[in-house]
């Protein structure tokens, strides 16, 4: 997509696309119930067999589509643009040091994006096992109850098209770390929530925004 996409356009398209994806995963959250419809002609195990071939002719489907679509041309480093309009080098010697300069700046800026990266593992590995074991344990909650609270990805799709338009009117970075602040504030307040369907309210808001930014947090690694 960053190929065959403008530049001023990506957080636009690549939000709309992470939307379109929570979208579909709150409908597949909603067929996976189908098999209560059939349960009674196929029993146990057997009803579940329908939505596994289900999965799998979308998955064929996915696959066609992706093989379909057209590849486009690999994103320019940085730095090439500048050696192709400059003044033919005069030695190998300084060209190979050129080139090192642009691997060696590549490489800080990937060390930071592993960095950052890494932070948001931990900070998502560590959210999602509290938070269930808290709903249960200070509410009493049930798995039901739960899942919806963990399971509302039209919120996080509806926050992924509002990160877009957020990035194109405030820029990218802006938007991320603006977005991210509030889920965090959010996120401060969650304890102090007296009831669990406020609780629930304040951390589905929670992970639609921090979510919800990562279309264009994936436009910003391309730029």
């Amino acid at each position: 997509m960053a190929s065959g996409v403008a530049r001023e356009r990506r957080s636009k398209v690549f939000s709309t696309n992470t939307a379109l994806g929570f979208f579909g995963m709150a409908l597949g959250a909603v067929l996976g119930g189908l098999p209560r419809l059939w349960m009674h002609s196929l029993a146990g195990a057997a009803a579940y067999r329908p939505l596994f071939f289900g999965l799998c002719v979308i998955s064929l489907g996915c696959a066609m589509v992706i093989a379909r679509a057209p590849g486009g041309k690999a994103p320019q480093r940085r730095g090439s643009k500048d050696h192709a309009n400059a003044e033919p080098l005069d030695s190998k010697a300084t060209e190979q040091i050129l080139e090192r300069d642009v691997r060696r700046q590549e490489n800080r800026n990937m060390a930071k994006l592993a960095f950052v990266n890494l932070l948001n593992g931990l900070g998502v590995g560590f959210v999602g096992p509290m938070v269930t074991y808290w709903f249960a344990a200070r509410f009493g909650a049930d798995s039901a109850q739960i899942g919806v609270t963990l399971g509302s990805f039209v919120v996080t799709g509806l926050a992924a098209m509002f990160s877009g338009i957020a990035a194109e009117r405030f820029g990218m970075v802006r938007s991320v770390v603006w977005l991210r602040l509030v889920s965090v504030v959010f996120m401060l307040i969650l304890p102090l929530m007296p009831t669990f369907w406020l609780a629930s309210a304040v951390y589905t808001i929670r992970s639609a925004l921090s979510r919800g930014t990562q279309g264009t947090r994936s436009a910003l690694e391309v730029v």
